[in-house]
């Protein structure tokens, strides 16, 4: 590895292990992985926040970096202590979670939310740059730093990078999991507001050495913001941590979905749409049995029960990643729901690549011209039916459930395409990248 194990490299993420969801895993490879590449790596990031989930199993995998935690401070949490001083807040049904300034459109989110998209730039948890930003420069007192990776969202971990990067005077690189200006669920009250936003984004990303991606649209919006150097990582699966699929001898068919839920985003509307269709028509499959995983809600819940579909579609809370797998690989189908807007073209929802890696057979729901949806299709994966057409959904749930009936259901069929998206060959790439940058002058 020659000085490549004296580089040191500080990572800026607002969510890691003992946190759970989509957006830790990326970061908590790039954590481990990178530590075998031979980088000593460091973390700043926040406190665990309080009623999300937790997957303590994570935490080894992140056990070799010197991790400094700060207050995970949140614009929205303070505004609604103090309302509820004169009145309890609600919690907005359907509504996402407030910890990236992005809503669910078309939801009711709580009045603190909705005062602190007013106040909030560039999202709900601009309180903690400021700790951020400290605990990265202590972290370099202590050893100099080489590179300065922010991953997002929450897109105050790239404010809190560039600060630390800057006062440094190292490069910055900016991994982008989702897009900024494309994101269809982020959405402000005025034009001022997001046109406010557009601008520290061309900031941010003009003065980055190096902007990471999670699809190649993203990527897109990166270079038409001003990034300089560009590359395209794709999210992907660990082979040594997930179960392997293979086709299951049991009564009807049974579909899976890991993830929460969110009105308008991953909104499963349309889905029991088709099943409602269905099953009026009498052409609901016999035995079918829909289980979405970390999606109770009470929101959730009501859209099953108005449609009287509560006997075939159930929901459990958040499990532990491995506990998640285990149950996609015991399902016959992993559902992919992507609702059409702004962005979604361009968007690879995590668990769809969990999904290949498992094995499982694909119904992918969404954007049938979309980046996800060709994946679906290159890797012989499963079924694509576009998010607003009914008919078609129903005609993919038929065609899996008719393939179960006659023994031909598979996952994907070519392995070449699962191959790219084995997470530790995709970090090998990331930390060439951090190599080429860790020399270059701020710009």
């Amino acid at each position: 590895m020659g000085d490549l194990r004296e580089r040191h490299l500080l990572i800026v993420a607002y969510e890691l292990p003992p946190s759970a969801g989509g957006g830790v895993q990326r970061v908590t490879k790039f954590t481990r992985y990178l530590h075998q590449e031979g980088w000593r790596v460091s973390v700043v990031c926040a406190h665990p926040i309080p009623g999300k989930p937790r997957d303590e199993s994570l935490l080894p995998q992140v056990a070799s970096a010197n991790i400094v935690r700060v207050p995970a401070r949140n614009i929205a949490i303070a505004i609604a202590r103090v309302l509820s001083v004169f009145k309890r807040s609600p919690r907005g049904e359907g509504a996402g979670s407030s910890t990236s300034g992005a809503i669910a459109v078309g939801a009711r989110s709580p009045l603190s939310t909705r005062i602190a998209r007013w106040v909030s730039m560039p999202d709900e948890t601009a309180l903690w740059i400021g700790p951020a930003v400290r605990a990265g420069l202590a972290i370099a007192k202590e050893s100099p730093v080489d590179v300065v990776l922010a991953t997002a969202p929450p897109f105050s971990a790239f404010v809190a990078g560039k600060r630390i990067a800057d006062a440094l005077g190292v490069p910055l690189a900016a991994d982008m999991r989702d897009s900024w200006r494309d994101n269809s669920s982020i959405v402000w009250p005025t034009a001022w507001h997001r046109s406010r936003m557009l601008r520290l984004e061309r900031t941010v990303l003009a003065s980055a050495a190096l902007v990471t991606a999670a699809s190649d649209g993203i990527a897109a919006e990166a270079a038409e913001m001003g990034a300089r150097t560009v590359a395209s990582i794709p999210n992907g699966f660990d082979p040594a941590e997930i179960p392997v699929w293979s086709a299951h001898d049991t009564p009807g068919l049974s579909i899976v979905f890991i993830g929460r839920l969110y009105a308008n985003v991953s909104d499963p509307s349309t889905f029991l749409d088709a099943l409602t269709l269905m099953r009026s028509r009498g052409t609901l499959p016999d035995g079918l049995r829909v289980k979405f995983i970390g999606a109770n809600t009470p929101w959730s819940v009501s859209l099953a029960e108005a449609r009287g579909l509560s006997d075939v579609v159930t929901f459990s809370d958040f499990m532990p990643y491995a506990d998640a797998m285990a149950e996609v690989a015991a399902a016959d189908v992993g559902l992919i729901m992507t609702a059409e807007g702004p962005g979604a073209r361009a968007m690879y929802p995590g668990k769809l690549f969990d999904y290949i890696g498992v094995g499982v057979p694909v119904l992918m729901i969404g954007a049938a011209d979309g980046v996800s949806a060709d994946l679906v299709r290159e890797a012989g994966a499963g079924v694509v039916a576009a998010y607003s057409d009914i008919e078609a959904i129903a005609a993919g749930v038929s065609e899996l459930a008719s393939r179960k009936s006659s023994r031909s259901l598979s996952g994907p069929t070519n392995p070449d395409v699962v191959a790219r998206y084995n997470r530790e060959k995709q970090v090998i790439e990331l930390s060439r990248l951090l190599t080429d940058v860790a020399g270059v002058p701020r710009g």
